[in-house]
């Protein structure tokens, strides 16, 4: 087989470009990774680029008939406690072709694991440069399964070693670069941040926010609390229910709204029962209709995110969309686009700090919504521009030509 690019593909100088986007979780699960490599293939094939997403097969993925752009399934399989097949280092017919046929000009992994081995593979083979994006905190996504910090440490060596073998690495902001620092790793990173489809921005969020408060059986009442994003530990859940607690102890009548689903979502649903919060947590399950999500955000106070854990969280971006300002832990990497009191709120991630910042924002509600609509004049910026920038990227990327000495086969 012949291992050159084809003569008539692309020049990354000039031109469309050929993409080959590379992820080891993809839909019907969704995560923020999940949703940005969404973006971007939505918005390179909108610029008139020929791009495709390479990710492991699932039960349910007859709906890629209806993205605008090509999925390539590789062999998975399912394993006890994963809540989504994990993919085989394995190359199908169907891909092989493809890169036999016109090997792309860009292939850009967005997470470290098998499937982006295999880009790796791919990479040296077709002597294409690969791009890397690191978005999660795998050390804590390895402790959290493995109940390991050998095993933990173990997986922060095979990141920082995947990483290193990229020709060019990113990271969705400042601060989680200095986390791949922090594991180790010692090359240039550069930082592409996220973004938000501004074209969800609703004219008619009145309108949505009646349609989800019927919907859900919203209270109208009180003050309205809320959390997006998968149910897991990670997300600082036990910290939010412990603030909202101690509100309620007080005699406050605060309540919770809860969007999304996750492996610990039924350890989450019994600890607010523990806690006597059942009347104050309204669970509302995974929210796939995009204008039924803007809806809960229209009729929420305030988005209540203290994780630890995310990075670029792109339900803050969202909830600044629809004006919604947000309550982060301080320090952490979801809050580096936050200015305390300016677009958002930042406390100290203890119960205490932040049952006493919550009592401080409702305190003065022309000051909360002037700093909600503060946050949607600055946090938002739209995929649009954030893809205009990878292009540009890829394209100097190139023109550096395919730098590191990749190992094709399991050194990884």
């Amino acid at each position: 087989m012949n291992t050159t690019k084809k003569e008539g593909s692309s020049t990354p100088g000039s031109g469309p470009l050929r993409i080959a986007l590379f992820i080891d979780i993809y839909f019907p699960n969704v995560d923020g990774v999940v949703r940005t490599v969404d973006a971007y293939a939505r918005n390179l094939q909108a610029m008139g680029h020929d791009v495709f997403v390479v990710a492991p097969r699932e039960q349910g993925t007859e709906a890629d008939e209806n993205l605008p752009y090509r999925v390539y399934r590789q062999s998975s399989v399912k394993l006890p406690g994963f809540p989504a097949n994990v993919p085989l280092a394995h190359c199908s017919r169907e891909l092989r072709e493809a890169f036999e046929t016109a090997p792309p000009d860009i292939i850009h992994a967005h997470s470290p694991f098998l499937t982006s081995r295999l880009a790796l593979q791919l990479g040296k083979k077709y002597h294409v440069p690969v791009f890397a994006t690191f978005h999660s905190k795998y050390y804590d996504d390895a402790l959290n399964v493995t109940h390991s910090k050998l095993l933990a440490r173990l997986m922060v060596k095979y990141v920082v070693r995947f990483f290193s073998r990229a020709d060019h690495v990113w990271a969705c902001s400042a601060m989680t670069a200095q986390t791949l620092r922090s594991y180790g790793y010692g090359g240039t990173i550069h930082v592409m941040e996220n973004g938000v489809d501004l074209t969800e921005a609703p004219q008619n969020l009145e309108e949505l926010r009646q349609t989800a408060v019927e919907r859900f059986s919203i209270p109208t009442d009180r003050p309205l609390l809320l959390f997006v994003g998968q149910l897991i530990w990670q997300k600082n859940l036990r910290l939010i229910l412990d603030s909202l607690k101690r509100l309620a102890d007080r005699g406050e009548v605060h309540e919770l709204l809860v969007v999304g689903e996750g492996y610990h979502g039924h350890a989450i649903a019994a600890y607010s029962r523990e806690l006597g919060l059942e009347n104050r947590v309204h669970f509302l399950g995974k929210i796939a209709d995009r204008k039924l999500l803007f809806g809960i955000y229209g009729a929420s106070d305030l988005m209540f995110f203290p994780s630890l854990y995310d990075n670029a969280p792109l339900v803050l971006r969202e909830a600044a969309l629809a004006a919604v300002p947000s309550l982060l832990a301080a320090g952490s990497n979801a809050a580096e686009v936050v200015e305390d009191g300016v677009n958002g709120y930042l406390a100290v991630p203890e119960a205490e700090a932040m049952e006493r910042r919550i009592l401080e924002i409702f305190s003065d509600p022309a000051g909360r919504l002037a700093v909600g609509q503060k946050a949607k004049q600055t946090i938002p910026v739209s995929w649009s521009q954030i893809v205009e920038r990878v292009v540009q990227a890829y394209r100097s990327g190139s023109k550096e030509g395919h730098t590191h000495a990749l190992e094709a086969d399991a050194g990884l």
